[in-house]
């Protein structure tokens, strides 16, 4: 997620995109305005387009045609300067396969139309100058478009990423439109979209890439909606239930956790190792710390997933997209965040993972904590906080007094 200085804020219009400014694109059901195109499919949400690739002069294309690709679509144009590039519908590649690079011959004497034909686009039902390819991958599902005016391309487009679709829903509206400055102070567009949860603006830069700061819920979301499924509880030889409750006389007995022998992992859990920092001291006990906190928890009469519960609520609140304020169980959060570029993976190998720190904050008592994307996986399965002889512990009667409604 990125950030965006505004320039100008048109307010939100009803009904039509005329009224919100789009133009009409010839006979077609395309509107456009700044860098953003959108279809007004009827009986369902919009289709929001961007550019295939922000770098092609379009205009300038003689010749296009179906490259290889990396894993999905790909263009190769070739311009009348006779520049070739190959581009993956994800913006990736920019070189062409050996011996594959196109020749101004190659195109001679044949339309861009019919280029498209031979790339398997297929003429728009209401509009001639509009050409239609499907794409059905991973990130992107709708159409490529392309817009050919007197014999040249004007513009290539491709549906927004499927992080612009998974934000929406199914069911949404474009209730704003706004010029931004995007990146280096470049004019870029925005729009504000809207759905029952919230409200949130997109920018035509990096496929619809979501304007940080610019969501404004409409309601809480719930934990249903955020994927807080309940976990399914795996039972160890050892009668050690993780995802579940266990005795803290069954912890003391343990030689083993996670399919790993205690002292392998507690070596892995030592500073140094699986983190630099540590997720226990260099001479904690894994079975004390675990046993410790059990005693703790229990005496509250909770378990280590109702603790849990709201840090993941939280974690995936920022994750997805919903904003760095949130309203859980009655009360005012707020959440800061720090991404880094390598991922920690746990230490118990069980496909977990992160690359973000957290801070937390209840605005309605001011108290706040500080926890690793990772804690509560570690926390819900196995009921590890880490130790305290590392930074990264959690109390969890820090827990308690931050979410004060456990």
């Amino acid at each position: 997620m990125v950030e965006y200085e505004y320039m100008t804020d048109l307010e939100p219009g009803a009904g039509s995109f005329e009224k919100l400014g789009f133009k009409r694109i010839g006979n077609s059901d395309l509107f456009i305005q700044g860098e953003f195109v959108v279809e007004n499919a009827s009986e369902t949400s919009p289709s929001i387009f961007v550019d295939y690739d922000s770098h092609t002069d379009w205009p300038g294309v003689i010749g296009i045609k179906l490259g290889k690709g990396f894993g999905g679509l790909s263009l190769v144009t070739l311009t009348g300067d006779g520049d070739a590039i190959e581009r993956t519908i994800n913006g990736s590649g920019g070189g062409i396969w050996r011996g594959e690079v196109p020749t101004e011959a190659e195109f001679r004497g044949r339309t861009i139309e019919s280029q498209l034909a031979d790339a398997g686009f297929d003429p728009d039902k209401k509009d001639e100058h509009l050409f239609r390819k499907r794409v059905d991958e991973d990130e992107y599902k709708g159409y490529v478009v392309a817009w050919v005016q007197d014999g040249r391309l004007q513009r290539v487009l491709k549906p927004v990423h499927h992080r612009v679709t998974e934000l929406t829903g199914e069911k949404f509206e474009i209730a704003g439109y706004k010029d931004i400055k995007g990146f280096f102070g470049k004019p870029a567009s925005a729009l504000t979209l809207k759905n029952d949860l919230m409200q949130f603006d997109i920018s035509s830069e990096i496929d619809g890439r979501l304007v940080d700061g610019s969501q404004r819920l409409l309601r809480s979301a719930t934990e249903e909606e955020l994927g807080l499924n309940e976990f399914e509880v795996v039972t160890e030889r050892s009668g050690f239930k993780i995802g579940g409750v266990n005795s803290t006389d069954l912890i003391h007995s343990l030689d083993s956790l996670a399919g790993q022998p205690i002292s392998k992992l507690e070596e892995r859990l030592r500073p140094g190792n699986d983190s630099m920092m540590g997720f226990l001291g260099q001479n904690e006990s894994l079975i004390s710390i675990l046993a410790d906190d059990n005693d703790f928890v229990l005496s509250h009469d909770l378990t280590h997933q109702d603790l849990a519960l709201p840090l993941f609520y939280a974690r995936e609140h920022y994750l997805q997209g919903k904003g760095r304020e949130f309203t859980y169980k009655g009360r005012k959060f707020s959440i800061q965040a720090t991404a880094y570029r390598g991922m920690q993976f746990s230490p118990f190998d069980d496909r977990t993972g992160t690359n973000i720190d957290m801070v937390i904050k209840n605005e309605d008592t001011g108290a706040s904590l500080s926890y690793s994307g990772l804690l509560p996986d570690m926390i819900q399965r196995y009921g590890f906080y880490e130790g305290k002889g590392t930074s990264y512990r959690l109390e969890p009667s820090k827990i308690l007094e931050v979410f004060d409604f456990l």
